[in-house]
């Protein structure tokens, strides 16, 4: 390289970082940061396009750099390749094309970012951000920051006094049961208006201290549509308090308008339309915004806040690089090298990288575990399996990882077997292998469950009875019939009041004639008299036959027949209040399991439970076990015979009286665990009755 050209484009920050000084280069045209000690600067600014490198390292020798020309050679290859030279115009055009290539490459996939914060960019809003931010300078005050430790205050002391109405509120809207396509919607509105507030925090602040922001746009944050802003400028920033304030202006922002929205919560009427939009933002801006944005587990504020702290760029990938390699050196002892840290870094990237891998996978395995059980449950297997395979795919690096270290564990397990030369050494590797097996089958999780057979009946019986004496003259249902609401069960005869309504209709029909008959006469006394007899008939006739339409007996309720035989009822004289029929109501139907074997009596009220109805074996249904008790049937509790009931709703398993396979699963344990069961209930299965 003749004579190396530092870019003049460039910008140079200096900064102190960790107790040194040091320089951020920020390179304009792709918007990357730099950072470089104060030599290597000097070094770079000695790049004038006048001068070889041989002459500037003469020059750094003389001012008392001891550099070698090779150094400088190899710094300034290192400078071309992350694009801070200036090139000729044969090496701007050939970077350009490889440029638009990489841009071309990269447009093809429409997602960036984790699995857990899929991005999509709207452009850059910097000219944007710059009109408005006079608009929105009086946020930077020290009164606005008063008066915003006032409103926190107020907030807390409103979750606290209103914290019964709070939770109650909450649960009847946006808990799991009771969420519906509107309060979904609502949720949705609230969290994506606060999002996009929590950015423009970010955002405006960023210019506040003289930073620019070129990217903004939506992301999927845990599944739920956000907004997000890229304000990587901040990095350059000479002080720390200017990006910490960067990176907390977010959430302060949030949480100021989450106090407002509270004062309003709490004086509008509730079950309103705005009362739910308050009430999700009070979720979303208070608890939601703690868990996620305070959290340095995660990606986000909390996480930003403590590497501007601790002084560490990127410290997700670094820490959970060096956890990686470390991993990977001291317990799969393989031949890696680890970067050279001080003891403070190590710890920090160590337990960091850990946790927070640990923390991510944890959350990406409940997520995706919980939307495939809720495809499972409501799309069928077949969308289940395709939206796991997808989710699998999403997550290939943190499923390539597990892959790896089981097989690297593996690996070394049978090295170890066959890899001894003697005798104790290959006793020492088997031992070794047999302990890495022993801790993977520790770790695998599986359910200890109990089977058995069930029958689904309701649980609720209703008495039918007598509304008035009489004989039974009509039986309209049979053993085992479904009834709806309002069918007809049977209707009863009573002669005395047959007799009276007739009597009745014959006095008002009597009683009619003589009215007509008075008129005609003009006997207005006569037809007064008259009258008032007919109405008093007329009231006794409708008294009767509301009698009469009495005996004809309904069903209250949907209900199934129960009663064994009730034709036989036909003709029997009851008497008011006489029980009739027995049904049983359908909106209360329950699942009655026999459960037998080891591992009955271990089954515990709140277990789940899987059906299979053999009317229906291609949609098994899910439960909960209700109460536990032992067999009412012939069979002996003793031979470990357990009755476990199910609550169901109508239309679960279809009608009542199906039946079917169950399965309880009454323990979470390992596979290991689970082979010690195995093992003990087939030798002494009535040790764990």
């Amino acid at each position: 390289m003749s004579a190396p050209l530092l870019r003049a484009d460039l910008t140079i920050v200096e900064q102190i970082f960790r107790n040194e000084q040091s320089f951020v280069v920020k390179d304009p045209t792709t918007h990357m940061y730099f950072r470089f000690r104060p030599v290597e600067i000097r070094v770079m600014r000695a790049f004038d396009g006048a001068r070889s490198a041989s002459e500037v390292t003469a020059q750094l020798v003389a001012d008392g750099v001891p550099v070698s020309v090779a150094t400088v050679e190899g710094f300034a290859r290192k400078l071309m390749g992350l694009g801070l030279l200036e090139r000729t115009l044969v090496e701007r055009t050939t970077q350009q094309l490889e440029r638009l290539r990489a841009e071309r490459r990269r447009t093809r996939s429409l997602i960036r970012g984790e699995l857990l914060r899929l991005r999509f960019s709207f452009g850059d809003p910097d000219v944007f951000l710059t009109r408005t931010y006079p608009f929105v300078r009086w946020c930077f005050t020290p009164a606005f920051v008063v008066t915003s430790l006032m409103l926190f205050a107020v907030y807390t002391c409103i979750v606290i006094s209103q914290r019964e109405t709070y939770a109650r509120d909450l649960a009847a809207t946006f808990s799991f049961g009771a969420m519906t396509p509107w309060s979904i919607v609502v949720f949705i509105v609230a969290f994506s208006l606060l999002t996009a507030i929590h950015e423009l925090g970010h955002a405006y602040a960023c210019k506040h201290f003289g930073g620019k922001v070129h990217e903004m746009g939506v992301m999927l944050l845990f599944c739920m549509p956000a907004f997000y802003a890229n304000v990587n400028d901040a990095w350059s920033f000479p002080e720390r308090r200017a990006r910490l304030w960067v990176t907390a202006a977010g959430a302060w922002i949030e949480f100021v308008v989450t106090a407002v929205i509270a004062i309003v919560w709490l004086l509008i009427a509730p079950g309103s339309v705005l009362s739910q939009l308050a009430l999700a933002a009070m979720l979303v801006g208070g608890i939601f915004n703690l868990l996620t944005n305070a959290n340095p587990l995660l990606p986000l504020d909390g996480y930003f806040a403590l590497g501007d702290w601790l002084e560490l760029t990127n410290l997700r990938q670094r820490s959970q690089a060096y956890a990686g390699t470390w991993i990977r050196r001291h317990a799969l002892r393989e031949e890696v090298q680890l970067p050279a840290l001080n003891r403070r870094d190590t710890r920090i990237f160590l337990g960091y990288g850990v946790s927070s891998w640990l923390y991510g996978t944890a959350i990406t395995l409940v997520i995706a575990l919980s939307v495939v059980r809720w495809a499972d449950h409501t799309l069928g297997a077949l969308v289940s399996g395709l939206l796991l395979m997808a989710v699998l795919y999403m997550a290939r690096g943190i499923v390539g990882t597990l892959f790896n270290w089981v097989r690297t564990l593996l690996t070394l397990g049978v090295r170890a077997l066959v890899g001894g030369s003697r005798r104790r050494d290959r006793w020492r590797n088997g031992l070794i292998a047999a302990l890495l097996l022993l801790i993977i089958f520790a770790f695998v999780p599986v359910g200890l469950t109990a089977s058995g057979t069930f029958v689904v009946l309701p649980s609720t019986a209703l008495s039918v009875t007598a509304p008035a004496a009489g004989v039974i003259a009509s039986v309209f249902v049979r053993e085992g019939d479904v009834l709806a609401l309002g069918a007809p069960v049977l209707r009863l005869a009573n002669f005395d009041l047959a007799r009276t309504e007739l009597r009745e209709s014959r006095s008002d029909d009597s009683l009619r004639f003589w009215v007509m008959r008075a008129q005609a006469r003009a006997r207005s006394g006569d037809v007064t008299v008259l009258d008032a007899q007919s109405g008093a008939a007329v009231a006794r006739l409708g008294a009767a036959r509301r009698q009469a339409e009495a005996l004809n007996v309904r069903a209250g309720v949907a209900a199934m027949v129960v009663s064994p035989r009730p034709e036989r009822l036909l003709g029997r004289r009851v008497q008011l209040g006489d029980t009739l029929l027995q049904l049983a109501d359908l909106s209360t139907l329950e699942a009655i399991v026999q459960l037998r074997g080891a591992g009955a009596l271990g089954v515990r009220v709140g277990n789940p439970v899987r059906m299979l109805s053999l009317e229906n074996v291609a949609e098994p249904q899910n439960g909960v076990v209700e109460s536990v008790a032992a067999s009412s049937n012939h069979m002996s509790s003793a031979d470990g015979v357990v009755e476990v009931r199910v609550k169901l709703s109508r239309d679960t398993l279809r009608r009542a009286g199906a039946s079917g396979e169950a399965r309880v699963v009454w323990r979470r344990t390992t596979l290991l665990g689970a082979i010690v069961w195995n093992i003990r209930s087939r030798l002494r299965s009535d040790l764990l009755l």
